[in-house]
């Protein structure tokens, strides 16, 4: 199947594709892709994705998962049974690209499989993302973002830069790293097959991502050295008005200097405690202390902030997530949106963050309730009538709203 044109301006307008994926790195890779127009098909199973545990609460689609999964069409299928199975077979042939994040095996176990898929829609682009890829003894391990952040040196990289004890990051920076690399390869891929007119197997690692995203990787497989970076180790320092943000090392020659003007404290430059730089790193907690103590003197930090960027100094404000849509530039973007979710509160996110000088960059807000798209998903791409949809109801191999458990989310992000 190639990809077709479409009305809609966006990049991939025309391209299909089915999503298998759950919780993090597989949805946020398709999310991307619904973003920039691709018709994503997202397939839940009949207790719902694990972002769905919000539930119970009474709310059908919870913010997390909307934030992954809006733009996309849903559909809800029991792959348990044979018919749900022979479904994605069917529907795998109206697709350009299938993705999955289940662990290695059980799409085999499924009949699944690229192998399986491929042999009867050899244009198919297959992607899947696991912990540690799809070759291999380390396959079949059950992977989850703060797991693999200490396997791929991440964690150890760290705390080796903090100068302080490893500690788990709560962020799931492994899923979204593989969900980043994912979109990419499975771009490349479709390009390709426009040349070859054949689709392909991509295989991502959470593992592989983490170690790529490590921008001191090069350093440390040549070195026993630890990393050395000229914007760290930061100092947070706080304003008297409460504010709080970060403007370089100041153990740093230049930054000291500019520190000392711009707190209000010049006579520090030529201190005898300070003056040398040796002398700066040894007693760094005495520099931050006696900077921190000057600059409470100094004023707001709306003041300090423009006496900062006169020293030249890039000064960035620590603030909540909640701050940010009222800042400058998430208002020139349009960096945040509302949108409305069928049976459910508005829901706020971020947009897309890109800008196109030749495409919209809004999704259309749109995302319905559990296996709201069943019906004109399979009469759509699978020609089925109204009877047969009732059918598979009847068998519950399809599902909707109104019959999904509430399930738990696994740690991380799940590919297992």
């Amino acid at each position: 199947m190639g990809v077709t044109s479409s009305a809609d301006e966006r990049p991939l307008a025309g391209v299909r594709i089915l999503d298998l994926t759950r919780v993090v790195a597989g949805p946020h890779s398709t999310r991307m892709l619904a973003a920039l127009g691709a018709d994503v098909i997202k397939l839940e199973p009949p207790e719902g994705d694990q972002t769905r545990a919000g539930r119970g609460t009474g709310h059908p689609s919870p913010p997390g998962f909307v934030q992954l999964n809006l733009g996309k069409r849903l559909i809800a299928v029991d792959l348990a049974q044979e018919e749900g199975r022979q479904l994605v077979h069917r529907l795998a042939g109206a697709v350009d690209v299938l993705i999955e994040n289940f662990r290695p095996g059980v799409m085999t176990a499924w009949g699944l499989d690229y192998d399986a898929l491929s042999s009867a829609h050899p244009g198919l682009v297959y992607v899947s993302i696991s912990g540690y890829g799809q070759t291999g003894s380390w396959r079949g391990r059950r992977a989850y973002a703060p797991f693999v952040h200490g396997e791929a040196g991440y964690l150890h990289t760290a705390a080796q830069l903090r100068s302080a004890e490893i500690e788990h990051d709560p962020m799931s920076i492994a899923d979204l790293a593989a969900a980043k690399d994912a979109t990419i390869a499975m771009l490349a891929a479709l390009l390709q097959r426009q040349r070859t007119g054949r689709g392909q197997h991509v295989d991502i690692s959470l593992a592989h991502s983490m170690l790529f995203l490590n921008e001191f990787a090069s350093t440390l497989l040549s070195s026993t050295k630890p990393p050395k970076s000229g914007s760290t180790p930061q100092a947070i320092f706080s304003t008297a008005d409460g504010a709080t943000f970060s403007a370089g090392n100041p153990v740093s020659g230049q930054v000291f200097g500019a520190l000392c003007r711009a707190f209000g404290c010049p006579d520090l430059i030529d201190d005898a405690r300070f003056h040398e730089s040796g002398e700066r790193r040894s007693r760094r907690a005495e520099v931050i202390a006696t900077l921190q103590s000057a600059l409470l003197e100094r004023g707001g930090i709306d003041e300090v902030e423009a006496a900062l960027n006169a020293e030249g100094l890039a000064v960035g404000r620590i603030r909540t997530v909640a701050d940010v849509p009222s800042t400058e530039w998430a208002v020139r973007r349009e960096a945040v949106v509302t949108v409305h979710v069928d049976g459910d509160d508005d829901v706020t996110l971020p947009s897309p963050p890109w800008r196109l000088s030749g495409a919209p960059a809004a999704t259309p807000p749109r995302l319905g309730r559990f296996g709201a798209d069943n019906d004109d998903v399979l009469a759509e791409l699978l020609g089925m009538d109204e009877a047969t949809i009732a059918a598979l109801y009847e068998s519950a191999v399809l599902r909707r709203d109104g019959t999904v458990a509430t399930s738990e989310p696994a740690a991380g992000g799940a590919t297992a």
